[in-house]
């Protein structure tokens, strides 16, 4: 069962999985080689700072593109049902939060550009979600979006939470003992 949206939209879509896809395959490619989920062996340097930092100019013009979609859709649809405010604020956000780590990745870390990469892997789900959104139902869809969220997405929030910290927490020892 396919649910009824304008050309536009699906074309919008299929762009948006296929992007999703690249950018959240090419994040785990870092994840991989940093070691992001061994307890002590991150190496933000896996990758130079150029290659974490092009990621985001991408990244931010996705985020703006798909609030314009989304936006569009609303309209067309006429529905405040669409598109909740947590999705309005999401791609605002991730779009700045993109745009800025683009624009100062020179004056930023090696250790939080690595952080901030990792992070863009979660966007494996978002063909899934796209696939219910759309009304494409199969057995397990439910289940599926279930799994990657529990068994890769919840881990990396965790593991990139408490690299922040530690992170943070050893910016703030260097800052006391060179005070």
């Amino acid at each position: 069962m396919m649910g009824h949206f304008p050309k536009r939209f699906y074309i919008w879509c299929l762009i948006r999985t296929i992007f999703q896809v690249a950018i959240s395959f090419y994040a785990l490619d870092f994840v991989i080689n940093s070691n992001f989920f061994h307890p002590s062996g991150y190496q933000s340097d896996a990758w130079n700072k150029e290659h974490l930092r092009v990621m985001y100019l991408p990244q931010a013009v996705f985020e703006l593109l798909d609030l314009l979609m989304e936006l569009w859709m609303l309209r067309k649809e006429n529905s405040k049902a669409h598109l909740p405010w947590d999705s309005i604020i999401h791609h605002g956000v991730s779009g700045m939060y993109a745009l800025y780590i683009y624009v100062y990745a020179d004056s930023l870390s090696h250790e939080f550009l690595g952080l901030a990469v990792a992070a863009l892997s979660c966007q494996v789900i978002g063909p899934l979600y796209t696939i219910y959104r759309m009304k494409f139902r199969f057995k397990y869809l439910g289940l599926v979006i279930l799994a990657v969220q529990l068994l890769y997405r919840c881990p990396l929030a965790l593991v990139s939470c408490l690299r922040y910290v530690l992170f943070y927490i050893y910016c703030y020892m260097i800052f006391l003992y060179f005070d």
